[in-house]
């Protein structure tokens, strides 16, 4: 089997938990569709399937409101396999316990300290302008509240949650060559609200293109944007295991032969911390790589999951968009 074929779904929310390393192969959008329960069809960005099913799977995959499509079909993984695996396809809606929507699909969610639309917003880091607005923007700070508090997602500054930003990943001739952001800094809690920005920023991208009269369309962004530049690195001692394993034992070297190929500039084992909301810092052991073409898909859909698979436990991962030091 190619191992370009190879990705894991760790990003599906099924009622408070997520859904980890299911060994999945990776269609292209074009091949393959899901059904809706009228009978019509839901193109989706990405559509899976199994290449084995136990029964703790397929119970994951329904709460989800999916299924496998268990006959034969034409599809296969790749040009270069000849492998037919299991389909996914969406269930009824009245057996399902969570809906599978386009709308949840196309979220950028693969930060848990970041979501929005659509998929796939800049990797940070970015650097961020303030942009006029000609819309009246107290309905809508009263609007957006309403909709976080539903969700129980909290805002840094709740008069006036949302801002209309310039985000972008280097300096732009002019502010008209970028997209507008609405953009919303939210406080990070932690993994087990996950489920809340996704659901709050569903609603919000919902009311600014179907409910606001006249329709705002433009990319929409919830992050802790304190979490995110309280972000501190700082070297491992030498003499910690994960040190020796890296420089000595070659992990360093193993992570360079999987992502050769790729604009990958730097890979560095650091210490990284962020401050939490409620004052203290957390802090891991993280493999930093920094590469130019972070916004392709492949990173994130099979090097990292294939990486993250062999780094020791504890370790976590980093993919950051390389800027030039005088940047």
């Amino acid at each position: 089997m190619p191992p370009n074929c190879l990705v894991q779904i760790t990003h599906f929310h099924c009622q408070l938990a997520e859904i980890h390393a299911l060994s999945l192969y990776h269609f292209t959008p074009s091949k393959l569709r899901a059904h809706d329960e009228d009978g019509g069809l839901i193109h989706l960005r990405r559509v899976y399937s199994l290449t084995d099913s136990p029964p703790h799977h397929r119970q994951s995959l329904r709460r989800l409101g999916l299924e496998l499509l268990e006959k034969d079909h034409p599809y296969q993984c790749c040009a270069n396999c000849s492998n037919r695996p299991l389909l996914l396809t969406s269930l009824p809606s009245q057996s399902r316990v969570t809906r599978f929507t386009m709308e949840e699909e196309t979220i950028d969610r693969r930060l848990p300290y970041r979501v929005g639309f659509p998929y796939p917003l800049p990797v940070l880091p970015l650097y961020t302008e303030a942009a006029e607005t000609a819309h009246d923007l107290r309905p809508l700070q009263a609007s957006i509240r309403r909709i976080l508090e539903q969700y129980g997602v909290r805002p840094y500054f709740v008069a006036t949650p949302l801002k209309f930003q310039y985000r972008y990943v280097q300096e732009p001739l002019s502010t008209s060559d970028v997209r507008q952001t609405a953009f919303i800094e939210c406080i990070y809690e932690g993994p087990h609200t996950a489920h809340r920005w996704v659901e709050a920023a569903t609603k919000i991208r919902h009311y600014l293109l179907n409910e606001h009269k006249p329709r705002i369309k433009c990319r929409l962004e919830l992050i802790d944007l304190v979490y995110e530049e309280s972000r501190r690195q700082a070297p491992v001692f030498p003499t910690k295991r994960i040190s020796i394993q890296w420089e000595k034992e070659g992990l360093r070297q193993r992570v360079i032969d999987r992502i050769q190929g790729r604009q990958w500039k730097a890979v560095n084992l650091y210490y990284v911390s962020r401050k939490r909301f409620d004052g203290a810092r957390d802090g891991q052991p993280t493999v930093v790589i920094e590469a130019q073409d972070v916004r392709e898909d492949v990173w994130w859909d099979v090097l990292l999951p294939e990486i993250r698979a062999f780094l020791p436990k504890g370790v976590e991962l980093e993919l950051r968009r390389w800027r030039e030091p005088w940047n």
